[in-house]
């Protein structure tokens, strides 16, 4: 293996400082933001619960005086029009900051960073969508009869793969899911990515 470079040291710790500098400002802005980014997201999940034939019997939406929480929305319950319970996505905080302060620092094109924040912008929407239900699904086991509400039917083994996927995306889930976007669209231009192609494969070059 070969020594890198102090260059590479260079560029990697100005990366991290940009990063660092563009989320504390993103993660500010965004803020401001997460109220119609639940909007989107929940839509989105109704749509999905539409598909798996859940949508007659729960609804996802926003709650009232809680900007960054998701109410789930019975139809036994007063037609819909109060929420049965609510939970939040401590993810849609800072896993869209997260990823535009990873693009954004990267030797790229203009064009090129917003194609990629785009893509990422609207997957991560996707999986907080499909995040939605879980967390959704998730909260239902600890109510009598939570099959008839839920995309899934009740078995404990059921619950406990709802479980295993929920304290996973609640955790570390969200970091990982960031950083596979990144790196499957930016790992060729970042300048990590450079010394791990460059420099690592180097003394086996013949």
């Amino acid at each position: 293996m070969g020594k890198p470079p102090k260059s590479i040291y260079r560029a990697i710790s100005l990366f991290i400082a940009k990063a660092i500098f563009v989320y504390a400002l993103l993660f500010l802005a965004w803020s401001y933001a997460i109220p119609t980014y639940l909007i989107v997201v929940t839509s989105l999940a109704n749509k999905e619960l539409q598909v798996i034939g859940i949508v007659k019997v729960t609804r996802l939406g926003p709650t009232s005086g809680q900007d960054d929480a998701v109410g789930v929305y019975h139809r036994a319950a007063a037609e819909m029009q109060e929420v049965l319970f609510d939970f939040r996505i401590e993810t849609v905080h800072s896993s869209l900051p997260m990823l535009l302060s990873l693009i954004l620092p990267v030797s790229m094109t203009i064009r090129r960073k917003l194609k990629v924040a785009l893509i990422g912008a609207l997957l991560l929407c996707f999986i907080d969508s499909l995040g939605c239900i879980l967390v959704m699904t998730w909260s239902y086991t600890f109510l009598p009869d939570h099959h008839h509400y839920t995309p899934f039917s009740n078995s404990a083994f059921r619950d406990s793969v709802v479980n295993f996927l929920y304290y996973f995306y609640s955790s570390i889930g969200d970091s990982v899911l960031v950083l596979v976007i990144w790196v499957s669209f930016c790992w060729k231009s970042a300048e990590i990515g450079k010394y791990f192609r460059e420099v690592i494969p180097g003394p086996h070059r013949g």
